[in-house]
């Protein structure tokens, strides 16, 4: 499951991200890049073969074994963003950090934001995707192995009705338990942005998704874009894409 997550990962960044980077930072190869949250660091392997300075922070001590495994050449290291030592494990600040699909898992967002300004860069900037909380899927049950992939908003649901229908199911303690804690710590997009705000960054670039990049990989998905509108987003748009600076560079 881990090597073939590693594999996804390098073809997304081929299929997506890397052109995404192209097109919004115009001297990537030049650029010193941290990603949080690598898992395998498929995304840093892409990186590293294009020329660009990478390197990893992974929380799961097992991920960063199998990350240096595969690509013994890579430097990832096992940490926390939120930990307030974070800073010392690094020899210099970074021109991006990426976190994506990481920052709806960090309970203290605010610690989080507080570290990444630490360690990024005068006039660097900060990539993330995410989904919102209240969108379809943001349980992550589409992962699951019977019909409870299908069950759109059940991380929105009590976690008695959760645990029940998977049982019904029988679907897996683990989609049960994972859907029920993305439901409690989810990360809507006003969240987001007040918290971005907060701690001085402003959203250079921001896209919205009704059919998110990845789905295209994962289930054959066209790509579709969604506006901004109130209330609607939170609950329809599958993934965020922003691209924030701060705000006094």
């Amino acid at each position: 499951m881990a090597e073939r997550h590693y594999h996804e990962q390098v073809q997304f960044t081929k299929d997506y991200v890397l052109g995404f980077l192209r097109d919004h930072f115009e001297k990537l190869d030049e650029l010193r890049v941290l990603e949080v949250g690598c898992a395998e660091a498929g995304l840093l392997a892409v990186l590293a073969d294009e020329g660009v300075e990478v390197v990893g922070l992974e929380l799961s001590a097992d991920r960063v074994a199998l990350a240096r495994k595969i690509n013994p050449q890579l430097n990832v290291l096992h940490g926390d963003i939120t930990d307030p030592l974070i800073n010392k494990l690094f020899n210099d600040t970074f021109d991006l950090i990426i976190l994506r699909d990481v920052i709806e898992h960090i309970p203290d967002r605010d610690r989080a934001f507080d570290e990444i300004n630490k360690i990024l860069s005068p006039g660097g900037s900060v990539y993330i995707t995410f989904p919102p909380r209240f969108s379809p899927f943001a349980g992550h049950q589409q992962n699951g192995k019977t019909l409870i992939r299908y069950f759109p908003w059940l991380q929105c649901w009590p976690r008695f009705f959760v645990h029940t229908l998977c049982s019904l199911l029988n679907e897996t303690d683990h989609i049960a338990n994972m859907v029920v804690e993305n439901g409690r710590i989810g990360l809507s997009i006003r969240q987001f942005l007040r918290i971005a705000e907060k701690h001085n960054f402003n959203p250079h670039h921001v896209d919205f998704f009704l059919s998110r990049p990845i789905y295209t990989q994962r289930f054959g998905w066209k790509q579709r874009s969604f506006p901004n509108l109130p209330f609607l987003s939170e609950l329809f748009v599958t993934g965020c894409e922003v691209i924030l600076i701060t705000k006094n560079k």
